[in-house]
């Protein structure tokens, strides 16, 4: 998409490169406020119609933003589709589809430990497609520029849909809950909710936001959103072509590799969560996060870039285990799993929110500091990248925080009972 943009801004000449990088990242910011807003509404209505219906949902977004991007138009009016196409994408695209099969695995596998492995499994598959999508859509653009390669997601998207529709079950039958909940209700029990068994949405809310345990879980995760190779995408892009000076074909490699290092990854911390523990899985992965992006964001060559492979394969795998933690924990406080991955899903977009336009504004001002004091510039190039290796280690603070907060709960239930 950033090439894309850039191609269409070159064709318009003078700053509108500049102004193309900082719209996408305001676009990419506003699309993760609508879905800081929409995520507990979508979630709230998936646990009242079914998940199905909002996973399908999902998934066509993408398909149809990115074929209109590849309509005939004049470059002002293709460079306003791709400001759509990323804006969307973050309201309810692909990290959107994301959290619902988070929640469609919630309801399938029940214990804490299947659901971690299941979680894990999908990170790989994900992952996979990572690998073959950017290995494949870095050679297409390299070699018939980046509308092609939007032409080729388009239709194996719509491909992919049409698959989801025929194949996907439901995962999560309302009336059929509704009429277990009947039978084993009391028959002086007042059902005045919409059939969930739970508190109104507010209450909800409010239950999830007070609990120490469930918030530090929350805080985690939505710092992890940083990590994604989806946010901070855009300034690696221009950090590969402006201080490394590599090409389409190289950033597609990357890519791949970072797929591959994803989806080892995930397969990776299955073992490991089996062998030492989640705790264990969770500190290993965020000390190997902090190492990796401090390399990542220090790098001077593609050989640099190469020795960021072993140690982020290692840190993937992080999120599975507090998802289900967080999860859990919301069974524990009667919350509906949709309500509270939705809930999840907006604290995960508010840390969208914050990213496209944290990374942008720390990459412009690592330009205009290099220009004007050269190699004695206070701010590297890389800063995006080392800033992320700071919040790796805030991300282990709040996961202790979180654990502490377990046990003190746990003692007083034991006080308790």
């Amino acid at each position: 998409r950033t090439l894309f943009a850039m191609e269409c801004a070159a064709a318009l000449g003078g700053n509108a490169a500049e102004v193309a990088r900082q719209r996408l990242a305001n676009a990419a910011s506003f699309g993760s406020f609508l879905e800081l807003v929409l995520g507990p509404v979508l979630g709230r209505l998936s646990d009242q119609f079914g998940r199905r219906p909002l996973f399908l949902f999902y998934a066509l977004v993408p398909t149809c933003t990115r074929l209109l991007a590849t309509m005939p138009m004049s470059p002002q009016a293709r460079l306003r589709c791709l400001y759509l196409d990323v804006c969307l994408l973050r309201a309810c695209g692909v990290q959107a589809m994301k959290t619902a099969a988070d929640t469609m695995i919630g309801d399938v596998f029940a214990k804490g430990d299947e659901q971690t492995q299941a979680r894990c499994l999908y990170g790989y598959y994900f992952a996979l497609g990572i690998v073959l999508g950017s290995f494949s859509g870095g050679r297409l653009t390299a070699r018939a520029g980046p509308r092609a390669t939007y032409l080729a997601a388009s239709a194996l998207g719509a491909a992919t849909w049409a698959y989801f529709a025929s194949r996907l079950p439901e995962t999560h039958s309302p009336r059929r809950k509704l009429a277990e909940q009947e039978k084993v209700a009391k028959p002086d029990k007042d059902h005045k909710d919409s059939g969930s068994g739970f508190a109104s949405s507010g209450q909800e809310l409010c239950t999830l936001i007070a609990d120490p345990e469930a918030r530090l879980l929350t805080a985690t995760l939505a710092l992890h959103q940083f990590a994604e190779l989806a946010q901070i995408n855009d300034v690696h892009v221009l950090f590969v072509r402006e201080t490394l000076g590599r090409g389409a074909g190289d950033i597609g490699l990357f890519a791949s590799a970072y797929g591959m290092a994803q989806a080892a990854g995930n397969l990776i911390a299955g073992r490991v969560e089996r062998l030492c523990g989640s705790e264990a899985l969770v500190t290993i992965s965020h000390a190997c996060c902090a190492t990796a992006f401090g390399i990542w964001g220090s790098a001077r060559s593609a050989l640099d870039l190469a020795l960021v492979l072993p140690p982020l394969t290692a840190s993937f795998g992080r999120s599975s285990p507090l998802s289900t933690r967080f999860t859990r924990r919301a069974s524990d406080l009667k919350i509906g799993k949709g309500l509270a991955n939705g809930t999840l899903q907006a604290a995960n977009a508010f840390a969208k929110v914050l990213a496209p336009l944290v990374f942008m504004w720390l990459h412009n001002k690592a330009v205009v500091s290099r220009r004007r004091h050269g190699a004695s510039a206070w701010l590297r190039p890389g800063a995006p990248m080392l800033f992320v290796a700071c919040l790796a280690v805030t991300a282990e603070l709040l996961h202790r925080a979180s654990v502490r907060a377990q046990r003190r709960r746990e003692q007083e239930e034991e006080v308790v009972y």
